[in-house]
C-alpha cells in the first residue's frame, strides 16, 4: 500500500491540518444554511389537461398542494377538460384553478405566473410536463417539425424553469424545478428521432438550471416515464402502423405525423397494439404502466424529502434502461 511518505509530500504538509494547507477545502465544506420554504405549498403544472399532467395534479393537490393548473386554449375539448378537472380538485376539498396559455411565448407564461400569485401570493414547485411527440422516420422529418417539437418540448420548459426561478429568487425561498424527459431522453429509439433529441434536451437543460442555481436553494430535476398509457401513445401507435402500411405498400416515408392524417390504420387497437410490442420487446416488468406510476416520483421530488436532490433524471419505466 502508498503511503503518504512514498507520494514524497514535504512534511511541513503533512503535518498541518488540510484546510489551512488547502483553503480552497475551507471554502468547499463551508455549511450553507438552506434557504427558507415558501409560505404555502403551492405548484405550476403545465400540460395538466390530461394523461400524465392530469394524474400528477391529483398527486399533488392530495398531497397538499394548492395548484394552478395549465394547458393550451385549442379546442372547447381541452377548455372542458381543464375546468372539469379544477371542479372535480375543489369538489374534493382541493384548492385549483385554471389557467390557459402557450407555454412557448415568455410573456403567455409570465401571465400564466402571475395569475398563480395573484391566487396563492407565492410559488414553491413548477412542474413543467406539457410536451407532444410524433412518430415518423428521421429520413422524412423537415426542419418545420424538427424546430415545432424543440419548441415546445425544449423552449417550453425553459420558459417555465426560468419564470419560476426568477420568483424564487425574487421570494428569497426555496424552490423546485421539475421538467418531463423521457426513457427516449435517456437512450435513442427509432421512428421518434426529434422527440429523442428534445427529450435528451430535456436532462441537460434541467443539469444546467441545477449547477446554476443550486446556491440559491433551487433544486431541478426530471422524470423519464416509460410505456404509459395516455393518448400520446394514440399518435405514436398510428404513425408506426402508417410507416409499416407504407413501407409493405412500396411507399417512401410513410407519410406524415400520427393522428394527423386520417385513413385506415390508426385508432384504439393500434394503440394497443404498440403498447404490446413495445412492452414484450424492452420492458423487463413486461407491463405498460399508467400516468399514476409516474405521479409517485413526481410527488417525491416535490416533497422536502428530496432537498438534497438535484440535477437528476430518474426513470419510471418498468425497467427499459438501468442506470
Amino acid at each position: 500500500m502508498t503511503t503518504l511518505r512514498q507520494l514524497h509530500l514535504p512534511l511541513r504538509l503533512l503535518s498541518k491540518p488540510l484546510s489551512t494547507t488547502y483553503p480552497r477545502w475551507r471554502f468547499l465544506s463551508t455549511h450553507q444554511p438552506p434557504k427558507p420554504q415558501p409560505p404555502i405549498k403551492s405548484a405550476i403544472i403545465t400540460g395538466a389537461a390530461r394523461g400524465i399532467g392530469r394524474a400528477i395534479a391529483h398527486r399533488l393537490a392530495a398531497d397538499g398542494y394548492a395548484l394552478t393548473l395549465n394547458d393550451l386554449p385549442s379546442s372547447s375539448q381541452t377548455d372542458d377538460a381543464l375546468t372539469t378537472l379544477c371542479h372535480d380538485l375543489r369538489t374534493l376539498g382541493h384548492s385549483a384553478h385554471p389557467f390557459h396559455a402557450d407555454i412557448t411565448s415568455p410573456d403567455s407564461v409570465s401571465a400564466l405566473l402571475s395569475s398563480h400569485l395573484s391566487v396563492y401570493g407565492s410559488l414553491s414547485t413548477m412542474v413543467a410536463n406539457a410536451g407532444i411527440v410524433a412518430a415518423q422516420p428521421l429520413l422524412t422529418v423537415t426542419t418545420n417539425d424538427f424546430l415545432h417539437m424543440l419548441n415546445i418540448n425544449v423552449i417550453g420548459v425553459f420558459n417555465c424553469y426560468r419564470a419560476a426561478a426568477e420568483q424564487f429568487i425574487k421570494q428569497g425561498t426555496s424552490g423546485k424545478l421539475i421538467g418531463a424527459s423521457s426513457v427516449a431522453g435517456l437512450r435513442g429509439i427509432p421512428m421518434l428521432g426529434p422527440y429523442t433529441t428534445s427529450k435528451f434536451a430535456v436532462r441537460g437543460l434541467t443539469q444546467a438550471f441545477a449547477a446554476e442555481l443550486a446556491g440559491e436553494g433551487i433544486t431541478a430535476n426530471a422524470y423519464a416515464p416509460g410505456v404509459v398509457e395516455t393518448g400520446m401513445w394514440d399518435t405514436i401507435g398510428e404513425g408506426l402502423e402508417r410507416v409499416e402500411k407504407a413501407r409493405a405498400e412500396g411507399l417512401e416515408g410513410g407519410g406524415k405525423r400520427g393522428v394527423e392524417e386520417e385513413g385506415a390504420v390508426g385508432g384504439e387497437g393500434a394503440k394497443a397494439r404498440v403498447i404490446k410490442r413495445f412492452t414484450d420487446a424492452m420492458v423487463p416488468l413486461k407491463r405498460s404502466s399508467t400516468p399514476e406510476d409516474v405521479t409517485g416520483l413526481v410527488g417525491f421530488l416535490a416533497s422536502e424529502g428530496a432537498d438534497y436532490i438535484t440535477g437528476q433524471t430518474y426513470a419510471v419505466d418498468g425497467g427499459i434502461y438501468f442506470t
